[in-house]
């Protein structure tokens, strides 16, 4: 079964695949309002490594983000206290708003925790986790509905001169179906 377009967080590139960069991220560190950690503004890396944490399953792109980040700060995984993976941001977010734990998610995965004062940003003292989503597909092939998806997606992001490279010269290009 072939897959004609894929959105990856990783930073990680397969020979054989076109990436297009779509729109960037940051990950947070989260914590329960109603929890240990409710009323913490920010830790340091060595506390990081003390608290109890729930994280994205072994495989993930996240994780991979996150450990790659926390490498170049000379953090390892293995020196976290973590207590649980799980495979899906919500019962990320679920295990965290009912338990003393913390978490790193996506900053766009939590606005409406935020704003009903769920769930709070802790800094991360020194470090600053960012990310770009990239859409991916098969290297020449082109398909007119993926492309359409992509043109869609980045003008629902507001990214108004988003369009196929073929049909205008813009400063978002989609995929170009002439290739």
């Amino acid at each position: 079964h072939d897959t004609d377009l894929g959105l990856v967080e990783s930073s990680a590139r397969h020979p054989g695949f076109h990436y297009e960069p779509f729109i960037p991220d940051e990950l947070v560190l989260i914590a329960s309002t109603k929890g240990r950690y409710g009323r913490c503004d920010q830790v340091t890396l060595a506390e990081l490594q003390t608290v109890p944490l729930v994280l994205r399953e072994s495989g993930s792109g996240t994780l991979e983000v996150i450990s790659k980040y926390l490498a170049a700060a000379d953090v390892r995984l293995a020196s976290l206290r973590v207590v649980m993976q799980l495979g899906s941001t919500e019962s990320i977010k679920s295990f965290v708003r009912n338990s003393d734990a913390m978490a790193i998610v996506s900053v766009a995965s939590i606005v409406d925790e935020l704003r009903s004062g769920e769930l709070r940003i802790i800094d991360i003292e020194g470090c600053t986790i960012r990310r770009e989503f990239s859409f991916c597909w098969p290297e020449g092939r082109s398909d007119a509905l993926a492309a359409r998806f992509v043109e869609f997606a980045r003008h629902t992001l507001g990214y108004a001169d988003a369009n196929s490279t073929e049909m205008e010269n813009t400063t978002h290009p989609v995929i170009d179906l002439m290739e």
